[in-house]
């Protein structure tokens, strides 16, 4: 499913790899989790090992993934200021 704001859910077939994929060149968007893709900029803050989104939403970040997520979140919001 794709979550937009203010909008219902969009159900979408194929694999995560390939929205990945498609997603790439865009800089907002990371993989923090086998089953989440997230755009950068929904994400209020990421505390120990979970992202809480601007929708109060709680995605765990695997500790594999942990450092590479933060590290480019930070990168991303340090770019932006």
């Amino acid at each position: 499913y794709i979550h937009l704001e203010n909008k219902p859910e969009i159900e979408i077939k194929g694999k995560l790899s390939d929205m990945e994929q498609l997603l790439a060149p865009r800089e907002n968007f990371i993989r923090v989790h086998q089953s989440y893709i997230v755009n950068m900029d929904k994400i209020s803050r990421i505390s120990g090992s979970n992202i809480q989104l601007i929708t109060k939403e709680i995605i765990n970040i695997p500790r594999k993934r942990l450092s590479e997520v933060t590290r480019a979140f930070y990168a991303y919001t340090g770019s932006k200021s």
